[in-house]
């Protein structure tokens, strides 16, 4: 039985938007991750701000020492997801790595810690779908929404839904793909 609605479900099948993807090299290869804010922003969006929670279950420094003139670190930490859908909570854990160097060590060990909780917590949002990174990991990537056409004018880039249309008391009351 899904306890999801019929909005949440059409939201989370929905593909990625392109707008959100972001690139960064790593070890000479090309990584495409979507931001932690991005996938934070889509759980609230999708499920409710007071309907999910992010606990962090363990952090490990892994690390820590000079770098050049900085203080460095790395961090693992290991997130869990709880997402409350009718009378059912749903349950997924990611873990993720971060490190960081910066001119104190106290600010180094901060980053290195945040960065590992986010990813720890992207990795549990993903596997709820592709409007949290899911469809990065298909080579393919055919989760990810086609652009369409651009404007000759402005040179932007239009995008389709779904666009959700909620009452005043920020109930789902429609979803229209255009």
């Amino acid at each position: 039985m899904i306890a999801f609605t019929d909005s949440q479900v059409r939201q989370l099948k929905a593909k990625l938007d392109p707008r959100y993807i972001k690139t960064r090299s790593a070890n000479g290869v090309n990584l495409s991750y979507v931001e932690g804010w991005h996938a934070i922003a889509e759980a609230n969006r999708i499920f409710g701000f007071d309907a999910w929670d992010r606990r962090t279950v363990s952090t490990a420094c892994v690390w820590s020492g000079q770098s050049g003139q900085y203080h460095a670190a790395a961090y693992t930490a290991k997130v869990r997801v709880s997402v409350r859908a009718a009378d059912t909570i749903i349950v997924r854990e990611g873990s993720g790595a971060g490190e960081s160097r910066a001119s104190t060590p106290g600010q180094a060990h901060e980053l290195a810690l945040k960065g590992a909780e986010t990813d720890a917590t992207k990795r549990a949002l993903a596997t709820f779908g592709n409007p949290f990174g899911l469809a990065l990991y298909d080579r393919e990537q055919a989760g990810v929404r086609k652009t369409r056409g651009a404007s000759p004018a402005s040179g932007e880039t239009f995008q389709s839904g779904p666009w959700v249309l909620h009452s005043s008391t920020g109930k789902p009351v429609s979803s229209h793909e255009t």
